[in-house]
């Protein structure tokens, strides 16, 4: 009986062990592929665990921040040309949207304002003035955003809301807000599942588009991985030191999935 005991104790702390050596995938990992009626509880239970294997040591955390790109700073760029592209976002998206503008070789008109440290509902940026006035020059036909709102709240998607409609009134006739790339911040992930529900609410009240093209970054399970496996086979760095923002291969893989989202080929961009 001892013996029995024993070993069912051996075997459970195993388990715990190794649950929480890997708590940060499994947090990832619900938050992807959990049913809608428990989706909530187990992203408060998976992010307790993750909170509780980063106290007792089992897993590192990487710092992460804006601070890491230089600071805040604004870059403003607008192309006049009808029916392009404008990229609405922070340091995060301006890799982005430098990747994609080279994608599509000047082929494709690309405006941008890219706000370093910024976040939507901040007092420090206006960003329905930002907007109006890129969207209104630009002449953009489609805008996509990628902010985080100042604030984690149920009426954040009021945040969201809001600047949808001032980029339809200024003349933009697609939008489309993007979900931030996973990060190896645990803290800023925890509350990953909640912001795309208020995405998507906004969306949902404005006919805009949320989309998530954070997979092809993603190890298995959700897992947050420093590289990936490229199409020819080889390992690809894809986030920079910070755990936070993207290498230029990441950027691209990121424009990528942007370009086939948008209906964009780049075979006929080259002819």
């Amino acid at each position: 009986m001892r013996a029995k005991l024993r070993d069912s104790l051996l075997i459970l702390l195993t388990g715990s062990l190794l649950l929480l050596g890997n708590a940060e995938g499994v947090a990832r990992a619900v938050r992807f592929t959990a049913p809608k009626p428990v989706r909530g509880f187990a992203e408060s239970l998976s992010g307790s665990l993750a909170d509780v294997s980063r106290t007792l040591g089992f897993t590192s955390v990487r710092e992460a921040g804006e601070s890491v790109a230089g600071g805040l700073g604004i870059e403003n760029q607008i192309n006049t040309e009808p029916d392009g592209v404008l990229f609405l976002g922070d340091s995060v998206f301006g890799d982005v949207a430098e990747s994609f503008e080279d994608m599509v070789g000047g082929k494709l008109p690309v405006s941008k304002v890219i706000v370093r440290g910024s976040q939507l509902g901040s007092p420090l940026w206006d960003w329905s003035s930002l907007a109006r006035e890129a969207a209104e020059r630009s002449r953009a036909d489609t805008a996509v955003v990628m902010l985080d709102t100042a604030d984690v709240g149920e009426g954040e998607h009021r945040e969201y809301e809001s600047l949808v409609k001032v980029l339809y009134k200024s003349g933009v006739k697609q939008v489309v807000l993007l979900v931030r790339p996973v990060s190896s911040d645990d803290t800023y992930e925890a509350g990953r599942g909640f912001r795309i529900r208020q995405m998507r609410a906004a969306c949902d009240s404005t006919g805009a588009v949320c989309a998530d093209l954070s997979r092809s970054l993603m190890g298995t399970n959700g897992s947050f991985p420093d590289f990936v496996t490229g199409l020819d086979g080889r390992k690809i760095r894809v986030r920079e030191s910070d755990g936070y923002h993207l290498t230029r291969d990441g950027a691209d893989i990121f424009s990528s999935d942007l370009l086939s989202l948008l209906g964009v080929e780049i075979s006929s961009l080259r002819k």
